[in-house]
């Protein structure tokens, strides 16, 4: 596990280059079919396109149709950008930056473990001195820069 400085600085990278996609994920939200709307800008028929692709109009129909419902295959895809003169882009875009991913798995874990320990405290009749949003918040700052943090807890 890299050290804790090590780790902030990776993360803090990591979210300033996600932030571009994030924007281009907004942007392009209200678009079904790249392909479809690449197409359209320059021009080019279905026709044009399934000859581009050495195919059938109705695969290159069916293709367009694949790729608004997702299921299709990333070299289909590469295929079909490249008769379009695009690249495929494949990304992963977080629904939230890194530090709230890490500081809301840090606190699940953070919790289920001081849930633990309170009731084997309570147990063996020892009480907890410290408040409670103290010892999460310094549990909290101890998991983000764990090696257990993603570890499952079964």
């Amino acid at each position: 596990m890299r050290k804790r400085s090590e780790q902030r600085i990776i993360r803090k990278q990591v979210q300033k280059k996600l932030e571009s996609f994030s924007l281009l994920l907004v942007e392009s939200s209200s678009i079904t079919s790249f392909s479809r709307y690449i197409r359209g800008a320059l021009g080019m028929s279905l026709g044009q396109l399934s000859a581009r692709l050495g195919v059938a109009p109705s695969t290159a129909s069916e293709l367009e149709k694949r790729e608004e419902k997702g299921n299709i295959t990333l070299n289909r895809l590469r295929d079909l950008a490249d008769a379009l003169e695009c690249d495929v882009q494949y990304t992963f875009v977080p629904r939230k930056s890194i530090q709230e991913i890490v500081e809301d798995q840090a606190k699940k874990k953070s919790i289920k473990s001081m849930s633990m320990s309170d009731t084997h405290m309570s147990l063996e009749d020892q009480k907890v001195t410290t408040d409670f949003e103290t010892r999460l918040e310094d549990l909290v700052d101890d998991y983000k820069y764990s090696k257990y943090l993603w570890d499952s807890d079964d």
